[in-house]
Order: structure tokens, then sequence, then C-alpha cells
């Protein structure tokens, strides 16, 4: 959901104020919804018409709007196809089982990016939530009185 908000920020912005909004807002609220998501497509797809994302009968053609588009089509995309491959494939990829070393390296490869292994945990644990599924810390020594209790005794010779 994080990249989702970083890639859509004016969609979640308006998704947010819509669920505030009195019932007679509603729909003033959604057609808001849709412009905000217009807006954040032509951002980050960059279209070279919005009729190729859109049906040309569902834009509106109000002054303001449309130089929200142009503004938009300008500005920097907001993809980040690391945090897209972290988020989007953390457990179908495997990578909640790896180190950070391995999860990195395989990430850099295939997302053509040079990012260290401090950076590429940071994201991962700090900004986007990811859990890894090894326990924290160095693994514990198990006393051999607990492993006793537990039905693995020391072998006999």
């Amino acid at each position: 959901m994080i990249v989702l908000r970083d890639q859509f920020p004016n969609t979640f912005k308006a998704k947010d104020a819509m669920s505030k909004a009195p019932a007679s807002d509603l729909s003033a609220a959604a057609e808001n919804v849709f412009r905000a998501y217009a807006v954040d497509l032509a951002r980050l797809l960059k279209p070279k018409r919005l009729s190729d994302v859109f049906s040309s009968d569902r834009i509106p053609d109000e002054w303001d709007f449309i130089e929200q588009l142009v503004s938009a089509g300008k500005e920097a995309s907001p993809y980040d196809a690391v945090d897209v491959e972290l988020a989007s494939r953390w457990l179908a990829a495997g990578y909640h089982k790896m180190s950070a070393k391995e999860f990195t390296e395989a990430i850099n490869e295939k997302t053509g990016s040079q990012i260290s292994g401090a950076a590429m945990k940071q994201r991962a644990y700090r900004k986007l939530g990811l859990m890894t599924s090894k326990p924290p810390g160095r693994p514990s020594k198990i006393s051999e009185e607990e492993l006793k209790k537990k039905g693995y005794g020391k072998r006999e010779s």
C-alpha cells in the first residue's frame, strides 16, 4: 500500500477526503478521486494522448483540470522499480527467506539498480515494513539441559 501511495499521491489524498465526506457530497468526492487518478496516471505513465489511458467521453474538459494533467505529464514519474519488486514479490520470489545480501543481489540484478545491502535492508524493513522469516539476531545457544527436555540428548557411541 505504501508503494501505491507513493505512485498515486493525488488519488489517495482524494480517496482519504472521500471517506470523510458527508453522504450528500459523495458524487463530487468520487469525481475528485477520478480526476486525481487521471492526474496520477499522467504523471506515472506519461501517455502521448490521455485517450490512450481513458476514453475521451470520461475526461473532463475544464481548463484547470487540463492544466493539472499537462503539469503532471512534465513532472518526474514516482515509479520505483526496486520498491515495486520488493513489495509485490517479497513472498512470491522468496526474498523473505534470503539474507539481505542475497535479496539485494537478486533485486539489483532484476531491476538493474546498484543499491547497497544496507540501503536495500532499510527499504524493505523500515520503509515498506516487510518482515523476514528468519528470527532476528544470532541463533540462540540452547543449553544441553533444554535439549534433553526436548528429546535431543547426547548421542552415545
